[in-house]
């Protein structure tokens, strides 16, 4: 099983927030477009079926910056996509296929709350 997640929006390590560098891009930042760049790169990341489970689908909260509303952002996360439409495989290292008609990544539920 592949895990894949999300911990950069380009070239900001979001969820560093004891770095003082990191930690500043979010004094700088809107809060509502970071949470909607994050969603983007889930959804990529979901679109590309190289993974079997999306992990830790929240991190974006990680730093307690909350979203205005994040409840459109969670509903956009669990909004199923298209499915590629390649039938290209690609290898796990256990050498079996994926092919992009497999069962898509799961994604969990969780609990928005302030700083976990």
């Amino acid at each position: 099983m592949l895990i894949g997640s999300v911990h950069w929006i380009d070239t900001w390590q979001f969820d560093d927030y004891e770095n003082p560098v990191q930690r500043h891009q979010w004094d700088v930042r809107d809060v509502d477009q970071a949470w909607s760049d994050y969603a983007a790169r889930i959804a990529e990341l979901a679109a590309t079926n190289a993974v079997d489970v999306l992990a830790h689908p929240d991190l974006i909260k990680v730093a307690g910056f909350i979203s205005s509303d994040p409840s459109q952002f969670w509903s956009r996360r669990l909004t199923p996509r298209k499915r590629p439409t390649s039938r290209s495989k690609c290898r796990r290292p256990d050498g079996r296929s994926r092919s992009p008609s497999n069962t898509p990544p799961k994604v969990f539920s969780t609990t928005w709350s302030r700083g976990t």
